[in-house]
């Protein structure tokens, strides 16, 4: 479950970075390069928020499936069920979602994100106009 949880949340951090390259090829004029823009930051918007959601979520859902209480009013009584052998675990999940919260988590992420997927998409930009005027295609 846990596997399942990681390669997830790795595929959509992956995506989420990635995705603008998929649109790049399609931008010809100025009118495409702005709507390419504003659409590239709502959707980042969109998908940082829902990564940072997800990991949250399915942190305090694993914690529960491994006999974490959240009702419990002291950690002896939140540890209460938690086998010992995943003791150490499920302290380490618990760390991990102590601390600064996920939707500045998600801020943050979209602040670096952002600016990472337009370098990347106008590098491509280029080489593909670079391409298309050495093979003599008109863009």
């Amino acid at each position: 479950m846990e596997q399942f949880r990681n390669v997830l949340t790795l595929l959509f951090g992956i995506t989420t970075l990635l995705y603008p390259l998929f649109f790049v090829p399609f931008v010809h004029r100025k009118q495409h390069v702005m709507i390419f823009t504003a659409t590239t930051a709502l959707l980042t918007g969109i998908l940082c928020w829902t990564l940072l959601w997800w990991d949250d979520f399915s942190t305090w859902r694993l914690m529960e499936y491994y006999g974490w209480n959240p009702d419990g009013m002291c950690d002896t009584e939140c540890f209460q069920n938690v086998a010992d052998c995943e003791m150490e675990h499920v302290q380490k999940l618990w760390n991990h979602n102590m601390g600064v919260g996920w939707p500045l988590k998600a801020l943050l992420i979209y602040i670096v994100i952002l600016p990472a997927q337009w370098i990347l998409s106008a590098v491509e930009y280029f080489i593909l106009k670079h391409l298309r005027t050495k093979r003599g295609i008109k863009a």
